[in-house]
Formats: C-alpha cells, sequence, structure tokens
C-alpha cells in the first residue's frame, strides 16, 4: 500500500520537476552587454594641464533604457578614447617669465680643530637674475647649520646672508648639510647651497683667509685694472704650501701660491675691466692645499659694471664701510643730476637688524632748511623715511647731494669679524618716484 502511496505522488509532481529542469537549462547562457560607441563629442578630450599625447579605456556602464542584467559573460567591455593635449602649461609660460633665484657661491667648507670651537662664519649674496619680484626663504637642514637672515627680497640688487655653523656636540670627520631657497614662482626653483664642516683632531695644516667675498664696482668709462687684496695664512698645525686658483680670465692674483706656518701673507687680486660692457659678472678663487684640512676653501667674487653715470639718479653709500662693535655709520642718501625739483620725497632704508640698530634720521645737505625730515622704524630693520620742503627751498634740477642722513649703530655681537651685511633703499614715493637706483645698495664689513 505505502508503495502504491508513494508511485502517485511521483507521477503528480513528474510534470512541474520537467519544468523546472527546462528553466535551468535555459538560463546556463549569459546575455551579453553591448557596447555602443559613444558620440565624436565624448571621445575627444582636451585638457591644458598634460604635457603629450595619450590614450586611455574607460568602462561602458548599463546607461537609461537598456536593463540592467546581474550577470553578463563579457563585462566589462573597454573603448580606447583619444585624449588631446597642448605643449606648455600655464604655469610653466608664468615662471618663464618670472624671478629666477641667483646665488654666489653655491658651495662653502668650514673646518674646526674640534668641536669646542667654531670656524669664522662666511657671507653668500643672493638676487632676482630674473623679472619681476624675488621674495624667497632659506632653510637648513640641519641643526648645527644656521643662516640669517633666512627671508630676503630681490628685485635685481643682491642680498649679503651671513651663513655659520656650530661644530658643539658633533664628532671628528665631515659633516654635510644644505641650505634651501626657495619661491615658489621662480623658474628655477629651489636652489641649495652645500656645505661641509670638517672637524678633526690631527694636527694638519688649515687654510684661513680674511674674507670669503669680495665685490668690485665701477663704471665702462673706466680702463684701469680694479684691485683688492687678501690675506691668507696656515691657521693649523705643520707647514701650509698652496697655490690660488681663478675661474674667469678677466681675474688675476699676484702672488700665485704662498707657504704660511702661521704668519699671514698678503696677495693682491685684480680684475681687468678693459673691453667689459655694463652687467653683473661673478667668479671666484679657489686656495688649494692637498694636506691642508679645509681645502680647498672659495672666495666669491663680484663685478658690477654700468654705464655713463645716469642722471636722475638716487643712491645711498655707507661712511665708514667698515666699524667695530658699538660705532655709529652714516648713510647718505643722495641724488645726481635731477630731472625734476624735489619738493617732497619719501623711501624705505633696509638693513639687518642683528647687526645694526636705528639712531636717528637728519637733513641732508641739500635739506638744511626744510621744516621736515625724519624717519621712524616701521618694522625691525625697515626705516621710512620723508621729507616736505614746507617755508624751506626746494632741491631744483640737475642737482647733486643728500636729501637725508641716516645713522645706525653696529650692534652685531652675533657676527664674526670679516662678516658682511647689505643696506639698501626702495619704494621711492612722491618727487623722487621713477629716478633710478645708483647704486641702491652698499656693503658694510664688520671689524673685532
Amino acid at each position: 500500500m505505502a508503495n502504491r502511496k508513494y508511485k502517485r505522488i511521483l507521477i503528480l509532481f513528474m510534470p512541474l520537476l520537467a519544468l523546472f529542469l527546462a528553466g535551468c537549462k535555459k538560463s546556463s547562457t549569459l546575455p551579453q552587454v553591448d557596447v555602443f560607441s559613444p558620440s565624436a563629442e565624448s571621445q575627444s578630450v582636451s585638457s591644458q594641464s598634460m604635457t603629450s599625447s595619450a590614450k586611455s579605456t574607460v568602462k561602458v556602464q548599463p546607461k537609461q533604457g537598456n536593463a540592467v542584467i546581474p550577470k553578463v559573460s563579457n563585462r566589462p567591455q573597454p573603448v580606447a578614447v583619444e585624449v588631446d593635449v597642448n605643449s606648455e602649461t600655464a604655469s610653466q609660460q608664468a615662471k618663464a617669465s618670472g624671478p629666477r633665484i641667483w646665488v654666489n657661491p653655491q658651495r662653502l667648507s668650514f673646518t674646526s680643530q674640534d668641536s669646542n670651537s667654531d670656524p669664522p662664519s662666511q657671507i653668500v649674496k643672493i638676487k632676482n637674475s630674473g623679472k619681476g619680484s624675488l621674495q624667497y626663504e632659506i632653510s637648513s637642514d640641519n641643526p648645527w647649520l644656521d643662516v640669517q637672515p633666512q627671508t630676503g627680497f630681490s628685485q635685481g640688487e643682491s642680498r649679503s646672508h651671513t651663513i655659520s655653523v656650530s661644530a658643539a656636540g658633533l664628532g671628528g670627520g665631515t659633516h654635510k648639510g644644505n641650505l634651501t631657497i626657495t619661491d615658489p614662482s621662480a623658474s628655477n626653483n629651489p636652489q641649495s647651497i652645500s656645505v661641509i664642516l670638517k672637524i678633526t683632531a690631527t694636527q694638519q695644516p688649515q687654510i684661513w683667509m680674511s674674507t670669503n667675498q669680495i665685490g668690485f664696482n665701477s663704471t665702462t668709462e673706466n680702463q684701469d685694472s680694479l684691485s683688492a687684496s687678501l690675506e691668507i695664512k696656515n691657521s693649523g698645525a705643520g707647514t701650509l704650501r698652496y697655490h690660488i686658483e681663478c675661474s674667469e680670465p678677466w681675474l688675476s692674483v699676484t702672488p700665485g701660491n704662498g707657504k704660511s706656518t702661521g704668519q699671514a701673507n698678503l696677495h693682491l687680486l685684480k680684475a681687468d675691466i678693459s673691453g667689459m660692457s655694463a652687467g653683473s659678472y661673478a667668479g671666484s678663487l679657489s686656495i688649494i692645499c692637498s694636506k691642508a684640512a679645509n681645502s680647498p676653501q672659495v672666495v666669491g667674487v663680484t663685478l658690477d659694471l654700468i654705464g655713463e653715470p645716469t642722471p636722475n639718479r638716487i643712491g645711498i653709500i655707507i661712511s665708514p664701510e667698515t666699524a667695530s662693535l658699538g660705532m655709529v655709520i652714516d648713510i647718505p642718501i643722495s641724488t645726481g643730476e635731477n630731472l625734476a625739483a624735489i619738493n617732497t620725497y619719501g623711501l624705505d632704508l633696509m638693513f639687518d637688524p642683528a647687526m645694526f640698530e636705528y639712531v636717528i634720521t637728519e637733513r641732508g645737505s641739500l635739506t638744511q632748511d626744510w621744516s621736515f625730515v625724519n624717519g621712524h622704524e616701521v618694522i625691525s630693520g625697515i626705516v621710512r623715511i620723508g621729507g616736505v620742503y614746507g617755508s624751506g627751498t626746494p632741491v631744483s634740477t640737475q642737482s647733486t647731494g643728500s636729501i637725508a642722513i641716516v645713522r645706525l649703530r653696529v650692534t652685531g655681537n652675533i657676527y664674526n669679524s670679516g662678516s658682511q651685511s647689505q643696506i639698501s633703499i626702495s619704494g621711492l614715493l612722491d618727487d623722487i618716484a621713477g629716478m633710478i637706483l645708483e647704486p641702491g645698495e652698499a656693503t658694510f664689513t664688520l671689524t673685532k
């Protein structure tokens, strides 16, 4: 009885089982996704920020009007897309016409006999050799390496920065560091200065020189050679036997070699400017001794030549150019062959506040009877100067003389003897606006 009952149930369900198996067979073949060619407009992509032609692929997904099929045998499907791009970016075009970082020298070498004594600081010069304004920062990658000041601004004038190292806590041997000069708008950003610090307790000769930066200034009318002196001696042990190499044909040094057991030798450096055109030039001297602990030592040399004296000019000098701590120096601000009468004026004078402190601004030789000539320090290191003739006498055209004298006190305790510092003027206003800065900066040397 039971067997007949089960057979009867199986006969009733056989048609349903057949339908179920037929449905499974039909679903064993997965549908396919058709890929439709997009319009020409969607195939071509233009970019201003890429530098070469390229091809890419995109994955086509089901769009409105087509059923979304959960499983297909041929998904995804790639479609080649050609991208047309331009060869030059907007940022590259902007940088090409912008500022450019110029630095001299780009390599410095320091030597210390032990970690308890620091070698003398050295000077590097930085300026904008491109167009517009260069606003840069200088960073160090080592705590023993320092630069002051750490920022600068140039529209073509050079700025001096003092580089110093600290041997404290460092072991013997060679230590390497880098100073990085950055301005995102500069076409050659960033630039670097490589620095080597050698600490040795061995008894070796050591090269000492009176300065690591020498500058010449003249006009193309002057056909005489320019000269400067340089002292070299052995600050280490034994005997220093050295020779000097010049990097440029217009540079020469006499004598070209020397020997020292501690005494200073005087060398005469000459710049032959005959036949040279107006412009800025850079070179170097290398003092070489194979047995010296700090060989080679490099002296950076700059040469600025201007054409015939320019009418309608304004500039500064430093008197005296060399001074010791506590002394007061004068910075006369002078005009030459001004094309228009001067009734009122304004300008900024900039200096390193770590080297100087502001004292006073006084009337110049051309403004002795003016009602007002004064200056005030707007921020540390910038003095804003102004003058109004009032009941006095305006400065007539074609005049030569000073319109103000700024006095600064030397306070550079952190600097070593021989350190140099730049003083400059900018921001000419009122009746002196448009006058030519010549010279717009001057160099001071500290003695201790």
